[in-house]
């Protein structure tokens, strides 16, 4: 099964005048919202999704999970890939925790995610976001060298929800 984005209407990232790193390597800090039935359907058909707490709807990323030199590289936008990155792989890294709906489930569960695992969500994320395959597979090496370098790496809390 291809990887796909739900409810993209549901997703937002609005560029703030914040910034995060320094000189070259100087990042615009974005916005992101997310209501309801935003979700990326994986090649297995689990659909997975950021936490939202106790009625939280937005939160801060920098697309950080995304190498800024693949970024101009591959896509020259940081935009481009904004529902892998900033909508799925970001909060995962921050947390650790996304939500699951298995086929054939009604109930979305709070899972812990390994960096491994939200790499290669990003990934897929890159198909489902009409991305060739050369460019999931750099992005990939990116995030992968990122975290073995243990940039970005945070010790995840347990997400409250409601």
């Amino acid at each position: 099964m291809k990887p796909a984005f739900l409810g993209t209407d549901c997703f937002e990232a609005i560029a703030t005048k914040r910034t995060t790193g320094w000189g070259p390597f100087r990042k615009r800090v974005f916005k992101v919202r997310i209501r309801q039935g935003f979700a990326l359907r994986d090649s297995s058909g689990i659909c997975w999704r950021p936490v939202l707490r106790n009625g939280q709807t937005q939160y801060a990323s920098d697309g950080a999970t995304v190498p800024w030199p693949l970024n101009r590289l591959f896509a020259g936008d940081p935009l481009h890939f904004q529902f892998s990155a900033m909508g799925i792989h970001d909060p995962c890294c921050n947390t650790g925790y996304l939500e699951a709906l298995h086929p054939g489930s009604t109930m979305w569960v709070v899972v812990r995610v390994t960096r491994s695992q939200a790499d290669d969500l990003l990934s897929q994320g890159i198909i489902a976001e009409d991305g060739l395959r050369i460019t999931s597979t750099a992005y990939w090496l990116g995030v992968r060298i990122g975290a073995a370098l243990g940039v970005g790496v945070r010790k995840p809390k347990r997400p409250k929800t409601t």
